[in-house]
């Protein structure tokens, strides 16, 4: 009889041991404070963490870069002026002609010549100015003296408005010589140009 209930404690204790553990893990989950729980239920849905090398600010390598708008085509600009040559060097003469250039309204013109024994050989003297008497020997530039009309001496506005009822005569001065052929009168502001013959007709 005693060896029959030695065999049942022994197979019973396994059981038995079983059973008194489940109050404890009830106990140990009451313990624990909610958050507690909640995590430990859920620990195996938690996303996985992002890396620390991602950056959501940057672009990805591989992304194209974005197209810049297209810039507007370039209006034809104005040609650049031609460029004025120097003055060259002046003509040595012996006797000048004197020449009575009208300015009528925008117009130049000739209206009378005259020719002067100079005392000595020498050259014309320069001046600065709006106008030009210019000689030439075929396409060469050989001379040029400046000169300029009252009220009209430059390239302001106002000037521009006296133009427009001017009628005013100056005497300018060019070497009497052999070497020019043609005689022209140039307006620097407006690049208007009127030709004569030289030497001119007196």
């Amino acid at each position: 009889m005693r060896s029959l209930i030695r065999a049942v404690v022994v197979l019973s204790a396994p059981a038995l041991f079983a059973l008194g553990t489940i109050p404890l893990a009830a106990t140990d989950a009451a313990s624990a404070t909610p958050d507690a729980a909640f995590d430990a239920h859920f620990d195996t849905f938690k996303p996985n963490p992002i890396p620390p090398s991602f950056d959501a600010g940057k672009p990805k390598l591989d992304a194209a870069p974005p197209k810049k708008d297209a810039l507007p085509p370039l209006l034809d600009a104005a040609p650049p002026p031609k460029p004025i040559p120097p003055d060259p060097t002046p003509l040595s003469a012996e006797a000048v002609f004197v020449l009575s250039v009208k300015f009528d309204k925008g117009v130049v013109s000739i209206s009378k010549v005259r020719r002067e024994k100079l005392p000595v050989k020498g050259a014309v003297e320069r001046h600065m100015g709006r106008f030009a008497a210019e000689l030439f020997s075929g396409p060469t530039l050989i001379e040029r003296i400046r000169f300029d009309f009252p009220l009209i001496n430059d390239d302001s506005k106002a000037s521009e408005v006296y133009e427009k009822g001017l009628n005013v005569t100056v005497d300018v001065k060019i070497p009497d010589s052999d070497r020019p052929n043609k005689l022209e009168i140039w307006d620097r502001a407006t690049d208007k140009r009127w030709k004569f013959d030289y030497p001119p007709k007196l």
